[in-house]
């Protein structure tokens, strides 16, 4: 009976060791902690870019507006109307704008 008891003591403690050990590490993963690090370096560099890359394109995107615009304004005073200057680049204008967004959003 007391061999019974300490089998089952035995496996009762090899059972919680095996599930406690990967709960409790015994010495900290330093490499975990750079990789993270250099992870969140390269995610900052990268939403530096992107935010950079919005920029430009936001500008675009509005220049293209203002020079649609223009164009519009000074096609309709001297009665001449053309829409593919009208919709191509107030659609190109647009486009870019929401890309400019979409970048400096980072979605």
């Amino acid at each position: 009976m007391i061999a019974y008891h300490c089998t089952v003591l035995n496996y009762l403690s090899k059972i919680k060791t095996d599930v406690m050990d990967p709960l409790h590490p015994s010495s900290p993963d330093f490499n975990a902690v750079e990789n993270t690090l250099e992870n969140n370096l390269i995610s900052k560099e990268k939403h530096k870019r992107l935010f950079q890359r919005g920029i430009v394109c936001l500008g675009i995107g509005a220049a293209l507006l203002v020079i649609s615009f223009a164009i519009n304004f000074l096609m309709f005073h001297s009665d001449q109307f053309s829409s593919v200057v009208m919709y191509a680049l107030t659609t190109i204008g647009a486009v870019m704008m929401t890309k400019g967004m979409v970048d400096i959003l980072g979605f």
